[in-house]
């Protein structure tokens, strides 16, 4: 969703997107229909079971040579000047073909990387990527800190306040009552909701087992795990076995993320050792509070509650003391949505510092080959 709207915001007559992938998925016709040229490098699917399970490491040569040569393709016969990549994966990828292309790259560093990337951490300091790599864009202090341990010249980091949010998309007057009446969910009840990928990182179980927790104590209590992915059918288990299937509603993945948002009273985030993620800005532009793991977007007790990331209670506890005091809950979504709207909206705060920054590039790709 970022990537797409960060290609609505910046296309123009100097800026034309094409866009890469490793696996199909939902937003195919949005692309389409912005006329962005779509083509596929890997085999996403077949990459991410083998390495996830751990039968093959990420650098193997024989899982890079055929997506680098496909890139690299791609850049010679449509003419590409930059290239900018966001996971793990792909930033592998374009880095080398960068390096064999000689064209500028740009990573987007959305996470923190000597944590949630720690199994091939090591090999940054190993590999020369940052000698491939043009600008690092990172959001947060943490992010920082690991490119100063992998020796990065300050001169290749750019700086960015948060990924940003569309204000006039998230916002507090936005009604989530759709949501709410699509899983018959009391009027009287607190909606507690989190967004992600069901995957193992995002511990959503740990959110389930918070739920039990809160539902003891506030038994109106209801939780929706918004998103889809391959732990679904573990939670949903998990779920049952905590007795909990009449507080806890799996909606599957969603298209209507501002209504989704909407609909919650307190937004959670529960993965651990990161930067934060994209549903804490849209929780805080949509004036919710937010109760998540420690990271540098929620102030503690401003916005929301930092909880340890491995005390299932203690999480209980912020989630309950926001439920029992509505008031409190109003006022920090409230300083949610006023910093939302000095620090991360996307159009006045993000696009104009990656408008600058492609043009940074292009004019010095260009001064490049004529030389």
């Amino acid at each position: 969703m970022f990537t797409l709207r960060l290609v609505r915001a910046c296309r123009n007559e100097n800026v034309r997107y094409s866009l890469g992938y490793t696996a199909d998925g939902p937003l195919r016709a949005q692309y389409l229909e912005l006329d962005v040229p779509l083509f596929k490098y890997a085999e996403g699917n077949r990459f991410y079971k083998k390495y996830l399970k751990g039968k093959l490491p990420l650098l193997n040569p024989l899982l890079l040579v055929k997506p680098v040569r496909n890139v690299v393709r791609f850049i010679a016969e449509n003419s590409v000047s930059l290239l900018q990549t966001n996971g793990i994966f792909s930033y592998i990828v374009g880095a080398l073909a960068a390096r064999i292309s000689g064209v500028p790259m740009i990573r987007m560093q959305g996470n923190v990387m000597s944590s949630i990337e720690k199994k091939h951490f090591r090999f940054f300091h190993l590999l020369p990527f940052a000698r491939w790599t043009s600008r690092y864009v990172y959001f947060v202090d943490a992010q920082e800190r690991d490119f100063q341990k992998l020796a990065v010249k300050p001169a290749k980091l750019f700086h960015i306040d948060g990924l940003g949010v569309d204000m006039e998309q998230f916002h507090p007057g936005l009604s989530g009552a759709a949501l709410r009446k699509e899983f018959n969910v009391p009027p009287q009840a607190v909606v507690v909701g989190q967004i992600g990928r069901l995957s193992k990182n995002k511990r959503f179980d740990f959110m389930i087992r918070v739920a039990r927790l809160v539902v003891d104590q506030a038994p109106q209590t209801i939780f929706f795990v918004v998103g889809d992915g391959p732990e679904r059918e573990k939670l949903e288990t998990l779920t049952a076995s905590l007795k909990l299937g009449k507080n806890v509603f799996f909606t599957g993945f969603r298209m209507d993320t501002p209504m989704v948002t909407a609909a919650f009273d307190i937004a959670l985030f529960t993965m651990a050792d990161t930067a934060g993620g994209v549903a804490n800005w849209e929780a805080m532009a949509c004036g919710k509070p937010v109760v998540c793991t420690k990271n540098e977007i929620i102030r503690d007790g401003l916005t929301g509650f930092n909880v340890d990331s491995h005390r299932e209670d203690l999480f209980a506890d912020a989630v309950l003391a926001l439920v029992m005091n509505p008031l409190l809950a109003k006022k920090m979504g409230m300083q949610g949505r006023k910093e939302s709207e000095e620090r991360y909206d996307f159009l006045k705060c993000f696009v104009p510092r990656m408008q600058r920054l492609y043009a940074e590039l292009a004019v010095k790709n260009k001064a490049g080959k004529e030389k």
